[in-house]
């Protein structure tokens, strides 16, 4: 049986700056990812999740480098983008973060929130960006259309429950 075309209409998605008043858009968020939770961190949701992603960022970094954005469509909250300017190095956007809720899934949202992400990392002024893919986290073909390429490095590390292999990709910014 053969799919039918994707349609070419662009989806429209706003970005709103993540504040502590979120807590409840964020949560939300994360209570639609499920089986990305338990491919990433073994368990359908990890404990203190909205609070951690609101505020965690790497070590040596300044509150002001953190951008977490909350993704709406039609004022209703689909994705959660993490992007942390400047890091590892300058010129470069470590994207520790872009979701979208399991139900908006396979109807160009996640294509749209990268866009906008895009759009805002070059009004940063940022030449590349970077992300690493967690190995069960089977998004590598995604990100692929998006233009990153992996760069060969990988990093092991443990989530809540279990130990992961992470891809680093990174694209250039032209």
């Amino acid at each position: 049986m053969q799919r039918p075309p994707r349609s070419r209409t662009r989806l429209r998605v706003t970005f709103k700056k993540a504040v502590a008043a979120d807590l409840n858009a964020i949560a939300r968020v994360l209570n639609q990812l499920a089986t990305y939770s338990r491919r990433v961190n073994g368990r359908s949701r990890p404990t203190n999740a909205a609070a951690d992603i609101l505020n965690l960022r790497p070590k040596g970094c300044q509150a002001e480098q953190k951008h977490l954005w909350i993704a709406f469509r039609g004022g209703v909250p689909i994705g959660l983008v993490d992007l942390i300017e400047g890091y590892p190095r300058p010129g470069v956007g470590f994207v520790g973060l872009l979701a979208i809720a399991e139900p908006q899934h396979g109807h160009g949202a996640g294509r749209a929130v990268f866009a906008e992400l895009e759009r805002r990392a070059r009004r940063l002024k940022l030449k590349r960006l970077r992300l690493a893919v967690v190995g069960t986290n089977p998004v590598q073909g995604f990100w692929g259309k998006m233009g990153f390429r992996r760069t060969g490095e990988t990093r092991a590390r443990w989530g809540e429950r279990k130990k992961r292999t992470l891809f680093l990709m990174e694209k250039r910014l032209g």
